[in-house]
């Protein structure tokens, strides 16, 4: 078998011969053809049995400790962390995350990775490249929806400049836990609305209209808080009021 196995390493390094479908069609094919040929050439077929190694620790055996050492040594981008809400549901808050973590795709996200786009405008207002921060946080639109929400739920204007600092906005306000817990569903639920809106009018050509995403958003937020929550005799008028 062993000598099988030889012989097989030797015809292959001498006798392999390429079977293009078309033609090579430019210098970067070339450069990559290369660069694939060199790293063939790297391989070397040994005669033992295949098997899974841990290349994380010396000895080529997982083990949780190892595992968690590699976790603590890969420094991370922040130490924000999402305080999930559960008056809304996960996809709005798993939107949260991954729109702190710049994980959407916006313009610029879509761009870096090579995506053409005819425009990089922001969607909503078209005065400036479209970026996770942008959409959510300085956007004309935003900037109505922010205001608006802090004058239906009576609480200080939301000065935010960053998509972290608008999702802990909740954590600064005076009042009450329950209270605190519901801005931070309306703030989700707002964002989520946005992002909405922003792919209506992206896919399906539909104009902006602010007013109405207001209304959607109190709407929607009435909707959830009332179903997911405890507080299940809430009514429309104490909502608008926002008497909690």
């Amino acid at each position: 078998m062993q000598g099988t196995i030889h012989q097989w390493k030797w015809r292959w390094k001498r006798h392999v011969k390429w079977r293009w479908k078309r033609h090579v069609l430019d210098l970067t094919e070339t450069q990559q053809l290369q660069q694939c040929i060199n790293y063939l050439k790297q391989i070397h077929i040994s005669s033992g049995k295949d098997q899974w190694q841990w290349t994380r620790d010396s000895t080529g055996i997982f083990t949780v400790s190892s595992m968690k050492a590699a976790l603590t040594s890969t420094p991370a981008r922040n130490n924000f962390i999402l305080q999930w809400n559960g008056w809304v549901p996960i996809k709005v808050n798993i939107f949260g995350w991954r729109a702190e973590k710049e994980r959407i795709t916006t313009s610029l996200a879509l761009s870096s990775r090579g995506v053409h786009l005819e425009s990089h405008a922001c969607p909503l207002c078209g005065d400036y490249m479209e970026t996770t921060e942008h959409l959510l946080v300085s956007c004309s639109v935003a900037r109505l929806v922010w205001q608006f929400i802090s004058s239906w739920c009576h609480i200080p204007p939301l000065y935010v400049f960053s998509v972290k600092d608008l999702l802990e906005a909740h954590k600064s306000i005076n009042g009450l836990t329950i209270k605190k817990k519901a801005i931070q569903a309306i703030v989700l639920t707002a964002c989520w609305k946005i992002w909405v809106t922003r792919n209506e009018k992206v896919f399906d050509g539909k104009s902006v209209n602010i007013t109405k995403l207001m209304q959607d958003i109190k709407s929607l937020g009435f909707l959830w808080v009332k179903n997911r929550s405890s507080r299940h005799g809430i009514s429309w008028t104490d909502w608008c009021d926002m008497s909690l």
